[in-house]
């Protein structure tokens, strides 16, 4: 059965379980209708929030569209706002959704003050608070239906990327691509985590520690990753892959917990956005990484956004429209802490270290159970993309929101 806390502020282990076929309840035709209807509804919302540009998408692949973006634009806005009311509804607050809230709030009110428009909050921030509020709400009756429709839409940019790529090899040959299907290759880690994520999750549904499809979804993505090459993103990746292994011992997942991560990111990025000692390590980045110390310019977008947080920007942040100039070129902030400081202000950032502290510590505190060292490795991937990027997407918030609702209440 799902493991189901008392009503009292206590969240449902939702995604955690793991049931043998013949400890499943018979399901009535009725109930397998509604199974696959909330699968496909919850694929096709979540692979519009992940790619909202639907006609240029119809487009690569060579289809008409007959309704402008627009159109789509107010559709994943109200898909969007049906998500948080669904989440009032069912679950009314919770800790982990009054911070969601917050985050996107805040960054709300600064699009606002700085008389910004806000169609890119409605269309890309509002959608990953949705994200994490359905896995808050909906994983109460439906969670392997959620994690299979997430997979269904996240797997199905991975499979698009992959056929547009061997079109490339035939044209051209083999050759590093920029581009894929979903995107520019720096992005590819949005729609390959969540993939191997629900993937990873619905094997535990059933009791299994691995399955073809697992394997299938890792290779398709390090495929992927190393064609549309982010040294970053490979990095990431690979050190996902070996962290869901090492999960499997004990000893690891107490070491290597969700206290520890945190702690390393925070440390790591102190080390490395602020202070830069990355300069007194210069022979291991430069001889062993093949990276310079200011990480392809990125330290200089840094210095600038630092110097745009000054004053009341520091505060209120500078809305959703900012934009850093560098060497004559506009460019976001390329870490994630900046990013959200930029868009929401102190305020932003606070809710979204609270977002990473309450989810830290329920993996911290189930430390020792194969679901928390999993969740560790699948948030691995997202705090190294983090120091040089942003994570601000709806896979990250589902993979979160996962991690924290699939433990039970902690002590």
């Amino acid at each position: 059965m799902l493991t189901l806390d008392s009503r009292d502020g206590n969240e449902p282990a939702a995604f955690s379980g793991s049931r043998k076929k013949s400890e499943y309840p018979e399901v009535s035709l009725a109930g397998k209708t509604v199974s696959r209807l909330v699968t496909v509804g919850v694929a096709v919302v979540f692979a519009l929030f992940l790619k909202p540009t639907v006609p240029d998408s119809l487009q690569q692949l060579g289809l008409p569209c007959a309704l402008s973006q627009s159109f789509w634009d107010t559709l994943i806005t109200i898909a969007a706002i049906a998500g948080v009311v669904i989440y009032i509804v069912i679950v009314r607050i919770d800790l982990f959704g009054a911070l969601v809230t917050c985050l996107v709030g805040f960054i709300l009110v600064s699009t606002l003050f700085n008389n910004q428009d806000l169609s890119y909050w409605a269309v890309y921030i509002l959608p990953c608070a949705a994200t994490a509020l359905a896995a808050a709400s909906l994983s109460r009756n439906w969670p392997t239906e959620i994690l299979r429709g997430v997979f269904a839409a996240s797997a199905g940019y991975l499979i698009l990327n992959f056929i547009f790529l061997c079109f490339g090899f035939a044209e051209s040959g083999f050759a590093r691509c920029d581009y894929l299907f979903y995107g520019y290759r720096n992005i590819t880690y949005q729609i390959a985590i969540p993939a191997f994520a629900c993937s990873l999750l619905l094997d535990m549904r059933k009791g299994k520690a691995g399955s073809f499809r697992t394997m299938a979804v890792f290779l398709l993505v390090l495929f992927e990753v190393l064609v549309g090459y982010s040294a970053t993103t490979a990095f990431a990746c690979f050190a996902m892959g070996a962290a869901v292994l090492l999960a499997r011992f004990v000893l690891f997942r107490k070491i290597f917990n969700g206290g520890a991560e945190l702690g390393v990111y925070i440390a790591t990025f102190l080390g490395i956005v602020v202070f830069r000692l990355q300069q007194f390590a210069a022979f291991f980045f430069e001889g062993v990484l093949k990276r310079d110390v200011s990480f392809t310019g990125r330290t200089a977008i840094w210095d600038r956004a630092f110097e745009f947080l000054d004053g009341i920007h520091g505060l209120v942040g500078c809305g959703t429209g900012y934009a850093l100039p560098v060497r004559e070129r506009m460019f976001y902030a390329h870490n994630d802490f900046l990013h959200v400081a930029l868009m929401g202000g102190i305020g932003a950032v606070a809710a979204l270290l609270g977002l990473l502290g309450i989810t830290a510590r329920k993996l911290f505190m189930h430390r020792t159970e194969l679901i928390a060292g999993y969740f560790v490795a699948l948030l691995l991937p997202f705090f190294a993309i983090a120091l040089t990027e942003s994570v601000f997407c709806p896979g990250f918030f589902f993979v979160l929101a996962t991690a924290y609702y699939s433990m039970k209440t902690a002590a």
